[in-house]
């Protein structure tokens, strides 16, 4: 997705809410609402930030994935009468490593703090975005992000080197910050994910290898870059920091063998969880961009598993639009989508986690509140558990904090 830069400020306003003024992929924000189904039921709200990056020169037209054709109708199952909020919420306490965890981009219209009182079910990780000329111990301070911990969420950071080079940072010329980064995490004491240069075999970010020199000497300062900044983690004692590896999963269908996120995979030993971002974007007026899960993520997941077989996958940021038919498509694909991975033939094994994606970046929407299809299928759709009683979709973060394998 095209980002969208934005700058962390601390006022009184982000001590409430980090999200505000952090910056996303695709950039975006929704205005404050109720749940579906009311005089208070969400809009599509404004842009947050800056405008869009100009693509590089040799900018590609990617081939997209199979679509669906024709586009498939949505026959959802019916959900029993009841209110989704007269549900008791879900606790994951089984200490059983199986299963699908959930996390989310959280916004003020639903932060991570209400998730599990909106949707009756808990999150296993936070998302936030924050760029390198931002504070993280300001983050941890001031945003609710700080308390994460205590509510069973683990922080997960999505840590954009905005406007620098790849060489500079392979080279030490940002140590001072990466080392004060370090050393703000590892006084923590708890496990926190960082999600750094994101999206980088993609031409809309600074980081990007589009934007870095386009040739396989982009991917070396990439690995170089990588390497270095993970040993100066290490080097300050924060191993309770873990590192995850995500490309763009709409992007893998490039000619140029140097824009291949295989060949910008820094190695097993520097790498924790492998991620992919994706998004179904299609619409009612825009049909040929609406893809089931399958047709949107298959590829880039079994990409992710030929990288790293050893490493556990996670959609670590993805989501479905509103359709245009008032949730119905919406709620069909996401009740598709949960099934699919609570199921005991699930095809993607290696898929640990999945994050949702809870902006709008005008035009999407993208938000589990969009509408009532949408939301009552979220709710309903993760109270499923497995043959041995434990809960399909997850949310105790502290198995998910102990997954190294698939």
């Amino acid at each position: 997705m095209i980002g969208r830069k934005n700058t962390l400020r601390f006022s009184a306003v982000a001590a409430v809410w980090a999200v505000a003024t952090l910056s996303a992929c695709g950039g975006g924000g929704s205005s404050p609402g109720a749940l579906p189904g009311g005089s208070n039921s969400m809009t599509t709200g404004g842009v947050i930030g800056g405008g869009t990056p100009t693509p590089a020169p040799h900018r590609w037209t990617p081939t997209p994935p199979p679509t669906p054709t024709p586009v498939p109708t949505a026959t959802p199952t019916p959900y029993p009468s009841t209110s989704p909020q007269s549900l008791p919420i879900l606790t994951d306490n089984s200490q059983t490593n199986s299963g699908v965890f959930l996390g989310a981009v959280c916004t003020p219209q639903i932060p991570c703090s209400q998730f599990a009182n909106t949707f009756r079910h808990g999150l296993a990780v936070g998302v936030v975005f924050l760029d390198w000329s931002s504070s993280l111990s300001q983050l941890f301070k001031w945003t609710e992000v700080g308390q994460w911990n205590s509510m069973g969420i683990t922080p997960e950071i999505t840590w954009k080197p905005t406007n620098l080079n790849l060489v500079d940072i392979a080279n030490g010329k940002y140590d001072s910050y990466i080392i004060s980064a370090a050393q703000t995490l590892k006084g923590l004491g708890y496990p926190v994910y960082m999600r750094p240069f994101h999206e980088f075999n993609g031409f809309w970010y600074s980081w990007g290898l589009p934007n870095q020199g386009a040739s396989p000497q982009a991917d070396a300062n990439f690995i170089a870059a990588w390497r270095h900044m993970v040993d100066t983690f290490r080097a300050q004692g924060a191993t309770n920091v873990k590192f995850i590896w995500c490309f763009a999963g709409g992007s893998i269908h490039n000619p140029n063998a140097w824009d291949n996120p295989a060949a910008a995979y820094p190695g097993d030993s520097y790498v924790d969880w492998v991620g992919f971002d994706n998004y179904n974007r299609g619409t009612v007026n825009d049909q040929k961009h609406w893809l089931n899960f399958d047709n949107l993520n298959s590829g880039a997941y079994n990409l992710a598993v030929q990288i790293a077989p050893n490493k556990p996958v996670m959609w670590a940021e993805g989501a479905a639009n509103e359709y245009g038919d008032g949730g119905a498509m919406k709620g069909y694909w996401i009740q598709s989508m949960l099934n699919e991975l609570s199921s005991p033939t699930n095809p993607y094994p290696h898929l640990r986690e999945i994050t949702w994606f809870e902006l709008d970046p005008s035009p999407y929407m993208y938000d589990s509140l969009s509408s009532t299809p949408a939301y009552t299928s979220f709710v309903w759709n993760m109270r499923s558990y497995n043959q041995n009683g434990v809960l399909n979709i997850r949310s105790n973060n502290q198995v998910f904090d102990s997954i190294v394998t698939p």
